[in-house]
């Protein structure tokens, strides 16, 4: 026979951790490694394919359908 059992529950505590970056020199440390990371991975391809983000720098021409 198949029984389902559901997990026990943890106590939990309410007050809430405050992750706020400008109070918290370790989490500015933590983005700035990521927005270190993702500015290199950008370079790297950006340099690799640069065809790529000149498709997306510029919009594609077609017909206007607005007045100007």
């Amino acid at each position: 026979m198949n029984e389902i059992v559901s997990a026990p529950t943890i106590p939990r505590n309410d007050t809430k951790e405050n992750l706020n970056w400008k109070d918290n020199l370790s989490v500015q440390k933590l983005l700035d490694v990521i927005a270190s990371i993702i500015a290199d991975e950008y370079i790297q391809i950006a340099k690799q394919n640069p065809e790529v983000f000149s498709e997306i720098a510029s919009p594609p021409s077609g017909v206007r359908n607005d007045r100007r």
